[in-house]
């Protein structure tokens, strides 16, 4: 039982870290108006799948879920799916040590992964 508790501290530590990681960067952006360009971008001129990612999750932290789409509509739809996974991973780390998922986190995983594919392809083309 305290095996499970540690893996819990940890988890806990490791989620309160990124997210006030996260707060810290997009306070940090919006003061000094600084973004980091998409090296992507920069060596081919072409958009990739997460283009706009820096910008929708700073329009996420103002409520601007118009503007979040507009930046990266493909990213903000997967959201919840991403974090399902994630939670599900933070989940059986805890009960059994192990980052695994399921099935189904498995199949969501790969069917995200040809969505954003397919979706940099067309954001390209259009």
């Amino acid at each position: 039982m305290t095996e499970i508790k540690e893996r819990k501290k940890k988890a806990i530590i490791i989620w309160g870290g990124a997210i006030l990681m996260g707060i810290a960067a997009s306070f940090v952006m919006i003061r000094l108006n600084f973004y980091l360009p998409c090296p992507f971008r920069s060596l081919t001129g072409y958009l990739c799948p997460g283009c706009g990612a820096t910008r929708m999750f700073l329009n996420l932290f103002q409520l601007d879920f118009i503007g979040a789409f507009k930046s990266n509509g493909m990213l903000l739809i997967s959201l919840p799916f991403i974090l399902f996974i994630l939670a599900e991973m933070t989940v059986s780390y805890v009960n059994d040590g192990k980052l695994t998922n399921s099935k189904i986190s498995g199949r969501i995983a790969v069917a995200l992964i040809a969505c954003f594919v397919v979706f940099g392809i067309l954001r390209n083309l259009i």
